[in-house]
């Protein structure tokens, strides 16, 4: 089909900051982060980290993966949508995975969740780009990303089938909550064991209730954040008079003068493409990018 899609190579840098984050919450409990290895003569005690996850998409869940299988560590995940659109793997545009997106996949879920990921998707042989004027003469560009990178390929894969993958990787521990964490506002430290309590708008009653404060919040909600126009704005809740909180996240977002816009539109397609080749039509002055394969 034809596939409008948006790059997600921040997927990798946000996993990157999470061994990081990671290393700083185990570097003095005997655990080596590169090696997966515990110091016997070490204890560390992973139920002293209670995180909370704000999203369910491919950030939230990697990050899910990762505190599990790296520190020990089972979070609660709050998502938003549904429980039928959490599950459909229909859903979302492609994910292009290259050798260093796989070897994140490979670091956190092992070899098995990275092989699943390649056998789910596409292998991409290469690129064809057709310009403006010239739309029976595409310039292909074979991908010698193989070559290059230890025989990891490059991969598109439904953004859907990437969720769901990640999801059968995650321990039985961890708790996912759908229809959750849409409604939260902002956050209260306790001055006890320096917890924190989710706060939904207008009530200071936690949005977990019958679960224990987290001490850790992971925001993983996109591109517009409740808790980067908190952190940016140096607040912990968003305040009574600040209805249109919808204005206020969206004049936060760094607005690079382009506007990505995600479809897909299946159709077939005929002997003239080329199998394993994803497709780029460029317009006249640049302004439309179509991706078929």
């Amino acid at each position: 089909g034809i596939i409008f899609f948006y790059a997600v190579a921040r997927i990798i840098i946000i996993i990157f900051a999470l061994f990081v984050l990671l290393n700083n919450i185990v570097e003095n409990n005997g655990y080596n982060i590169m090696t997966m290895a515990v110091d016997s003569t070490e204890k560390y005690d992973a139920s002293l980290v209670k995180p909370v996850i704000l999203g369910g998409g491919i950030a939230g869940l990697a990050t899910a993966v990762a505190l599990k299988n790296i520190a020990g560590i089972s979070p609660i995940i709050l998502e938003k949508s549904s429980l039928s659109s959490f599950q459909n793997v229909q859903v979302g545009g492609a994910v292009q995975f290259g050798p260093n997106g796989l070897k994140a996949l490979r670091a956190i879920g092992g070899e098995a969740l990275m092989q699943k990921c390649i056998q789910s998707g596409s292998i991409i042989k290469g690129n064809a780009m057709i310009f403006p004027g010239m739309p029976h003469k595409p310039t292909f560009f074979p991908d010698t990303t193989e070559e290059d990178n230890d025989g990891l390929p490059k991969v598109l894969v439904r953004w859907g089938i990437v969720r769901e993958l990640l999801v059968q990787h995650l321990s039985p521990e961890t708790t996912i909550l759908t229809e959750a964490g849409g409604d939260v506002c902002g956050y209260e430290a306790t001055k006890i064991e320096r917890n924190i309590i989710l706060l939904p708008k207008g009530t200071n009653e936690s949005t977990i209730m019958d679960r224990d404060p987290a001490n850790l919040i992971v925001s993983a909600e996109g591109v517009r954040s409740k808790f980067r126009y908190l952190v940016n704005h140096n607040k912990d809740r968003f305040g009574e008079n600040e209805e249109d909180l919808t204005a206020l996240i969206n004049n936060d977002v760094k607005d690079s003068g382009r506007i990505n816009l995600k479809a897909i539109v299946p159709r077939d397609l005929d002997d003239s493409f080329k199998p394993g080749y994803t497709y780029a039509y460029f317009a006249q002055n640049a302004g439309v990018a179509c991706f078929a394969g």
